[in-house]
């Protein structure tokens, strides 16, 4: 019976001590963080403008902060719908990589930022707009009632016609 005793109490000291031991190590990620800044001023958008023939270019920081000992401080990227986009980007250390994100036409994409190590990543949306040459707004007269709504677009030309940049506030 003593050596019973003895047994179970030799595996209760054990699983204490490993359970201490774990408790101790933590999450390695559990401190993890990416941020995101850039010029914009919103962490998660990005708007361009381009005209016909021409690039934009625009940079993005990506910090990764919360890194412990062992684990990485790099960052990966992937886009989606982002043929308009080349995308390079430059290890700064500490945390820091600026993504130089280049623009050859107009599009919508997202950029998702994503830590090496500890799941931890930001959407980025990347709006590149085709820029508005000329506004030519009809000579019709308007007819506007109360409470009513009236079509624009029928008095308003934009060149180039294919212009994604077309969205404008109206007041009376």
């Amino acid at each position: 019976m003593v050596k019973w005793l003895k047994r179970i109490s030799i595996c209760m000291i054990i699983a204490l001590c490993s359970g201490v031991m774990l408790v101790g190590c933590g999450d390695l990620y559990s401190r993890l963080n990416i941020s995101l800044s850039h010029a914009g001023g919103v962490e998660n958008k990005v708007e361009m403008t381009l005209a016909d023939g021409t690039t934009s270019t625009y940079e993005i920081t990506a910090t990764v902060t919360g890194v412990k000992k062992g684990v990485s401080d790099r960052i990966r990227y992937e886009v989606q719908n982002g043929n308009n986009l080349t995308i390079t980007d430059d290890y700064k250390g500490d945390g820091k990589t600026v993504l130089t994100i280049t623009a050859t036409s107009h599009g919508k994409s997202t950029l998702t930022i994503s830590t090496v190590e500890g799941n931890k990543s930001k959407d980025v949306e990347i709006i590149v707009y085709k820029k508005v040459e000329k506004v030519a707004f009809s000579s019709s007269k308007l007819a506007i009632t109360k409470n009513g709504t009236l079509n624009l677009n029928n008095y308003i030309k934009f060149t180039p016609q294919d212009t994604n940049q077309i969205a404008m506030n109206y007041e009376l």
